[in-house]
């Protein structure tokens, strides 16, 4: 979390607010969708934040952790297909 944000209760942004994150916050993302506006929405367990503020500056940045890797890792084998062997 690079500036604090306001969690909302729904993807729209005139949703009731439940919660603020503050700076130095971490939390995991589930979803992500585009809002009508055309602003990117993060849902993670307590409501649904904006990747940028309505000024264009940047709220939230990736972490990548060992975990997150392997996951991203592991969903990209999912589609591999296996060569066969010839001989």
């Amino acid at each position: 979390m690079l500036k604090a944000a306001a969690v909302r209760e729904y993807i729209e942004t005139s949703s009731d607010k439940v919660t603020t994150l503050e700076k130095g916050e971490s939390i995991e993302v589930l979803e992500t969708r585009l809002n009508e506006k055309g602003q990117m929405r993060l849902r993670y367990a307590q409501g649904w934040t904006s990747l940028t503020s309505r000024d264009g500056k940047t709220l939230l940045r990736k972490v990548v952790t060992e975990e997150t890797v392997y996951t991203e890792l592991k969903q990209r084998s999912k589609g591999l297909k296996q060569t066969p062997k010839i001989g």
